[in-house]
């Protein structure tokens, strides 16, 4: 049995989770799958060449130059305790993951798995899709395509294709919340591009800028870990989680930054996508105007009035028609070329500087609503201690214990906490 326990954190750790899959190499191979081989350094490498044609979903295994491989193999891997790299029978490269049986996660791939077929790159729901379940024991291994992580390197060359990642990972997202999968953890180390190199010619690959151009790039979400499934019934306006449950991102939207006792996890899995955003794109409103309304409606301090996943990727394709060829064509600055962009947070940003009147006049409805001067001078300083983010949740609690039983007295309804 593979021990959940371990951690990447842990170089004895680490050691014994590879001395594991070692010993599951064997069995692995019964199954159709060639685990790579890994060095004293735990870096991993492919036993053979894939020189297959790449079908879909597939990712594009493509090198970079030559002069990026005197130290490392290509498609060298780095190991982590839970997932391990390996090759299909035909060459292909993919990834296994032991999953607990029973587990939240193993209930969604197990759903992907059944019920969607992931072959057609045309209806691509731009999830990583699951290729197999198998069974070992009293757990699962999930077999998936290998697919590349850094989807902003190396950077975009035109405008157009930093807007198709962005709607790539709005359907995506829009695609978990309709099957009513709340995925918590949305933030650069899970969203994904269907070509991988290695870490070395990461950023000087030609073949990626390729791909992109002649629009063969897709991008996708991945990683249940943290995912929990609702029934297809729940109301995702309606939805409501503890506190408790606000874990997996670091940089969190506002409601979970203030102590507040619950969340709506749907909009939060929104806010964490448009955080990411605003960190990679922020400083393209001038050059992309219409990112300044979308991104504020994705991360705006008001729940009520946040997009949620369909409404973000339908302003998006509805909108485009207000960029012109060339702003589509234009190649994008980089957020090195911008130090205010560098020096304030997507908190302090304003994305609305560089619009015209015409504009914020069309789009203004949507410039995101921020927290009020007590909220965030007074509420965020004590939420940024320990001592004080308890003492504005514990006050909290007594306003709604307060409020609960007056509602009791009096006959007032009360808002009701659901966890779902």
């Amino acid at each position: 049995m593979f021990d959940f326990a371990l951690r990447d954190s842990s170089f004895s750790d680490r050691e014994k989770s590879l001395a594991w899959w070692a010993s599951m190499r064997y069995w692995f191979k019964e199954k159709g799958y060639i685990l790579y081989e890994y060095d004293k350094d735990q870096d991993g490498r492919p036993t053979s060449e894939f020189e297959g044609m790449t079908q879909f979903p597939y990712a594009y295994p493509v090198a970079g130059p030559s002069t990026n491989h005197t130290s490392k193999p290509p498609f060298m891997s780095i190991f982590h305790v839970r997932t391990i790299f390996a090759q299909d029978l035909q060459g292909r490269h993919v990834v296994i993951k032991p999953i607990p049986n029973g587990s939240e996660e193993y209930k969604i791939l197990r759903f992907l798995l059944e019920n969607f077929d992931w072959s057609d790159s045309a209806r691509f729901s731009c999830v990583i899709p699951v290729l197999d379940l198998l069974r070992y024991e009293e757990q699962w291994f999930a077999i998936m395509p290998r697919w590349g992580e850094n989807h902003t390197a190396p950077w975009y060359a035109t405008c157009s294709q930093v807007l198709d990642a962005i709607r790539c990972y709005l359907r995506g997202l829009t695609f978990l919340h309709e099957h009513r999968i709340f995925h918590r953890d949305l933030d650069s180390q899970n969203l994904y591009v269907n070509h991988f190199c290695c870490i070395q010619c990461l950023y000087d690959n030609p073949a990626r800028h390729e791909f992109r151009k002649q629009g063969l790039a897709k991008y996708a979400i991945a990683d249940f870990n943290l995912s929990i499934m609702f029934d297809a019934n729940t109301n995702p306006r309606d939805c409501r989680l503890s506190w408790k449950e606000a874990y997996g991102i670091y940089d969190q939207p506002y409601e979970v930054n203030y102590a507040q006792l619950d969340f709506n996890p749907f909009a939060y899995d929104v806010a964490a996508l448009g955080i990411h955003f605003c960190h990679k794109f922020r400083h393209l409103s001038a050059e992309i105007p219409l990112l300044a309304p979308l991104l504020g409606g994705m991360i705006t301090y008001d729940v009520g009035q946040r997009f949620t996943a369909s409404e973000a990727l339908a302003f998006l394709d509805e909108n485009q028609q207000f960029l012109t060829e060339e702003q589509f064509s234009a190649s994008p600055s980089m957020k090195s070329d911008h130090p205010d962009a560098l020096a304030l947070s997507w908190r302090d940003y304003n994305m609305w500087a560089s619009l015209s009147p015409q504009q914020i006049a069309r789009w203004g409805r949507y410039r995101e609503t921020k927290p009020n001067i007590f909220m965030r001078y007074v509420v965020n300083w004590l939420c940024c201690r320990r001592w004080g983010w308890a003492l504005v949740l514990h006050t909290r609690q007594i306003f709604r214990y307060a409020s609960s039983l007056a509602s009791r007295l009096f006959g007032q309804p009360s808002q009701k906490l659901r966890n779902d």
